[in-house]
């Protein structure tokens, strides 16, 4: 096996040069036999191939290079660090509990293909993606609750005007719309249904508001004319809205040290292909395909536009539940049907995640406290604390011996050079408390502190 490229990067390549997967899979895929030909398959005693797709595979997927691996960790660092100083934006650790393939339908010489990101070449979940599974989740979530028996799923109380709020209005691709194909009949009865939800909803007059440079005036006269216009199937109406939706999803790498190599095997390829009588003594046909493994963190990340939205709306609680719903009932990524893309919401990484960025936010608040500060308020506290802590650690003064004799010398010489008598007194309150707490034993340094702490008052 060779790869499609220079002699001196196949030396390079040979030699064990790092690079991404993406980079060995797509630009430097070991496929190609000595005349240029497709690999052939060699077997190896009686049962088992030598070379094939899979050993081909398999030679770029057992390790990541670090370098890859520090640069997906730098990308995630700065996700969660956006996410931390942004206030309209969140992140959820989740953890795969299914292998997750995307971008099966980019062209490859094996006919699978794998989403990589370019030009960096390491495994990816698009936001347009996560997007799209979220949106449909919200979706079944408005229209079919009955049908899952989860509480949060009746909890949240979606509607549609939600994913109109969240995701946009999506206009006449939308499958409850009358004049549907044969499958979409249940979405358009749902819809029908779920008109007086809709109108219950007192931010629909909001959203209605929003619309009136697109909408004909009389089409928003009232809300009934507005959604029994919609509900009619008005092609010119659906048209004319294009509004975007409050959420964006950001780019999603799986936290993984190593890919896998799965195998789907169709038995009925003379069926599909030849327009033979399908029977189960068919040849199956072996199909390798890449794909992240099982129980790998994936961090996803939302960002919301609040001004999209009404006053005092929830976003972030209905995107919380809306993705344990997609997590569970959708899936992200191919193959969903059968198993693939699963993943769980990590409540306890989450409740780390939280605690953090708790503590960042109470560090970046003192930050900006002590920055307004002038620099006596600061020593002033900064001694106070410190008194304190010595006090709690000692429990009795023993002069000469614990830390307070050197910070209070060291904090009377400052105190001294002060101009403001109101920071010289508080100064001197604090000393005043520490005398009490810790007289020196000498009597001459004991008079000398006390002089010097009356020296301020004054």
């Amino acid at each position: 096996m060779k790869i499609a490229a220079p002699l001196y990067i196949q030396k390079k390549v040979s030699e064990g040069m790092t690079l991404p997967p993406g980079h060995r899979f797509y630009l430097y895929f070991p496929y190609w036999e000595d005349n240029w030909s497709e690999l052939r398959p060699r077997k190896c005693g009686k049962d088992w191939p030598e070379v094939s797709k899979v050993t081909a595979l398999q030679s770029i997927v057992n390790k990541i290079s670090d370098d890859a691996k520090k640069l997906r960790m730098s990308i995630t660092e700065r996700q969660m660090m956006l996410t931390r100083t942004m206030h309209n934006a969140a992140s959820f650790v989740c953890r795969l509990t299914s292998p997750v393939l995307t971008g099966l339908g980019n062209a490859h010489p094996i006919e699978n293909g794998f989403a990589f990101l370019s030009p960096y070449g390491i495994p990816y979940l698009a936001g347009s993606g996560i997007k799209g599974v979220l949106r449909r989740s919200a979706e079944l979530m408005a229209l079919f609750p009955e049908e899952y028996p989860e509480k949060y799923v009746k909890e949240a109380g979606l509607t549609m005007l939600d994913v109109w709020w969240l995701f946009g209005f999506e206009g006449t691709s939308f499958s409850a719309w009358p004049n549907p194909r044969i499958d979409d009949c249940k979405w358009v009865n749902a819809l029908r249904k779920h008109r007086d939800k809709l109108l219950a909803r007192n931010d629909l007059l909001i959203y209605m508001h929003k619309l009136k440079n697109q909408v004909r005036r009389e089409t928003l006269a009232s809300a009934e004319t507005f959604i029994d216009a919609l509900f009619a199937g008005n092609k010119s109406l659906i048209d004319s809205i294009s509004r975007r939706g409050a959420l964006s999803f950001w780019d999603a790498f799986p936290q993984c040290d190593e890919m896998t190599v799965e195998i789907m095997t169709p038995h009925y390829s003379d069926y599909y292909q030849n327009g033979k009588p399908p029977h189960d003594a068919g040849q199956p046909n072996p199909i390798p395909f890449l794909a992240v493994p099982a129980d790998k963190q994936v961090n996803l990340f939302v960002q919301c536009r609040i001004d999209l939205l009404p006053e005092k709306y929830d976003w972030l609680q209905k995107i919380e539940k809306i993705l344990e719903f997609g997590a569970k009932w959708q899936g992200f990524g191919s193959k969903t049907a059968i198993g693939y893309g699963a993943l769980e919401i990590d409540k306890g990484a989450m409740e780390t995640l939280r605690k953090k960025a708790e503590e960042a936010e109470r560090a970046r608040a003192e930050a900006e406290r002590k920055a307004s500060m002038k620099p006596e308020e600061l020593k002033l506290e900064e001694f106070r604390l410190a008194f304190e802590a010595i006090k709690e650690k000692e429990k009795v003064y023993r002069p000469g011996q614990g830390q307070l004799d050197s910070k209070r010398n060291e904090f009377l010489k400052e105190c001294l050079n002060w101009t403001d008598a109101g920071f010289r007194k508080q100064a001197a309150a604090i000393l005043d408390e520490t005398f009490i707490w810790g007289k020196p034993s000498k009597t001459d340094k004991k008079n000398e502190l006390r002089l010097k702490i009356d020296q301020l008052k004054s």
